[in-house]
């Protein structure tokens, strides 16, 4: 759905009409609630409905408001556009402003505006921050952040995150049925965004992606309902990273099999800069991950091959409804419960789930200093190194120091999910392959009330998220609940783009001065000179090579297509 609008201040000024002015796009979900709260008819559009609530309770209202969405409202009176994205930001909404106006959109193309990369943006952008900027990595391009509002008038410009759930643990309450809850908010947020035809899924061996699916096909009838599943293209060598597994598809069938649903295993080999180079071209945005779009643009394509108009995904359900119970250790030392602490940790290594060493990190992150935790992340945990900015030039290379996680693992996961931007990936499905692609797993009131779920639901005599593992028994096979490996992901790159074809690219880009000056074309260069020759998926070399030197070179990309 395209949005775009914009505003003149003078003609604003000499209007007649004191209504506020809507633009909307996304979804609003419980309509008929907010329009009884605001007496008005549930049948008439979103956008109208929202200038009568505007209109009768103020802006404050829209602060109620539950979908995906972003909407713009004009107040004429006061000579105040205020734009707004949804909780967790499923939609995208940028703009540009200056003393006659303002000017907002769904993409760049939509702004007016003669298009210039932004270095600083772009920096941010491969540091993992871009979603916490102001800006974006188009000069003079601003962006309205996840669950925020910004109100602008002719001389200000204010921000607020209007979206500020609770998050921090409740008291456990025995008398409270938590498996029942989590399936309850399950199946909500799954029904809202069901099509009336054949539904798509993404399937991986987690449980984020498998409860979404098990919901959608307990709802829809296991006959409407067809999985895809990323396949390596040939079968993966060399070492993996501890806890990894580079092949889902067998847990994957597994649960297709015992859902009864339709399954698609997608084996197929993609050039991953001529991902980069569609998405920037259609995006008009840098793109975080061009060996993982691949298969995501898979799975849009045959989505629509079996007819379907909806895809459902599981991004935020590592943060919400299936987020990891270990961080609780932390939580438990910063109550004072040493005890139950000691206890928990000790049942953990017991059970061979971590390492001695990995609980005590865990348990006492919080008062680890930000760069020790760091080093002992990829050291003792087998992290991926953090080198994002290693293929920069020094002096654009950000700043930004590690950060140890806090003593409240509910507000650090909150702060996860602020940082987590999905709203550009919403729009293009939707412009280019007519899909509406949503998470039901980022659903606010699902989101917000696993905020303040109690530390017992998620770490228990142990048992790592006991509350879901109970809710998805019987839902999902028992070796699905019981496998203790995460998915890697396009764990066949090294396959599908090699030494040749980044020297290749970087011919091409270190043309444009505007790339010299970003990139550090030596380091690059060395890096392609000392490629790997096996181990792909070690630590090492998939954070230098599969992440931070592919992520340049698209920066690269990016900057080469838009600079002059």
């Amino acid at each position: 759905m395209i949005f775009a609008g914009a505003v003149d201040w003078r003609s604003l000024a000499a209007a007649d009409d004191t209504r506020p002015a809507v633009w909307f796009s996304g979804r609003l979900d419980d309509v008929a609630a907010f329009a009884v709260s605001i007496g008005a008819n549930a049948a008439i559009p979103p956008a109208e409905l929202i200038g009568l609530a505007v209109a009768r309770r103020g802006i404050a209202i829209l602060d109620t408001l539950y979908g995906e969405f972003a909407l713009a409202v004009v107040e004429p009176k006061s000579r105040q556009l205020h734009l707004m994205r949804d909780a967790t930001g499923q939609r995208p909404l940028l703009f540009v402003s200056d003393s006659h106006g303002v000017r907002f959109g769904s993409a760049p193309r939509d702004l007016g505006l003669a298009l210039r990369p932004d270095l600083a943006g772009l920096a941010a952008f491969l540091d993992g921050h871009a979603a916490l900027q102001e800006g974006t990595a188009l000069a003079g391009v601003r962006q309205v952040r996840p669950g925020e509002i910004v109100t602008i008038a002719p001389e200000r410009l204010t921000r607020r995150y209007w979206w500020q759930p609770i998050a921090e643990p409740e008291p456990f309450d025995p008398r409270r049925d938590y498996a029942e809850e989590y399936r309850a908010h399950l199946a909500e947020a799954v029904r809202l965004r069901l099509p009336s035809g054949p539904v798509a899924t993404h399937l991986s061996a987690g449980w984020d992606s498998g409860a979404v699916t098990s919901a959608a096909a307990a709802l829809a009838g296991p006959d409407r309902v067809t999985a895809f599943t990323a396949v390596p293209w040939r079968p993966v060598e060399g070492a993996i990273m501890r806890h990894a597994d580079p092949d889902e598809s067998p847990l994957a069938a597994l649960t297709a099999n015992h859902l009864g649903i339709h399954h698609r295993l997608l084996r197929e080999k993609s050039d991953p800069f001529a991902n980069a180079r569609a998405f920037i071209a259609d995006a008009q945005a840098p793109l975080p991950d061009a060996f993982h779009l691949g298969w995501w643009n898979a799975a849009r394509d045959a989505a629509r091959g079996v007819g379907a108009t909806v895809l459902l995904t599981g991004e935020l359900g590592n943060l919400s409804l299936n987020a990891s119970g270990l961080p609780m250790l932390r939580w438990l030392v910063t109550r004072g419960h040493y005890r139950q602490a000691w206890r928990e940790s000790a049942a953990l290594v017991a059970a061979g789930t971590v390492r001695r060493r990995g609980a005590a990190a865990t348990a006492l992150a919080h008062c680890i200093p930000a760069p020790l935790f760091d080093w002992a992340r990829t050291t003792f945990g087998g992290g991926i190194p953090s080198t994002a900015g290693g293929f920069l030039r020094p002096k654009r290379r950000r700043v930004t120091p590690p950060t140890a996680p806090g003593g409240n693992p509910h507000a650090d996961r909150l702060a996860q999910i602020r940082a987590s931007d999905f709203g550009t990936f919403r729009h293009l499905s939707q412009q280019r392959w007519g899909l509406a692609e949503t998470d039901p797993t980022a659903d606010r009131r699902l989101v917000e009330w696993s905020l303040r779920l109690p530390s017992e639901t998620l770490l228990n005599d142990g048992v790592l998220r006991p509350m879901a593992r109970r809710a998805l028994h019987g839902r999902l096979p028992d070796a699905v609940l019981a496998s203790p490996l995460r998915g890697l992901q396009s764990a066949d790159w090294y396959q599908q783009a090699g030494a040749v074809d980044c020297r290749r690219l970087l011919a091409e880009i270190r043309e444009h001065s505007l790339a010299r000056d970003f990139l550090d074309i030596a380091a690059i260069e060395q890096a392609i000179d000392n490629w790997p020759t096996g181990d792909w998926n070690s630590p090492a070399v998939y954070g230098r090579y599969r992440v931070s030197l592919f992520d340049a070179l698209c920066a690269g990309l990016f900057i080469a297509h838009f600079a002059p």
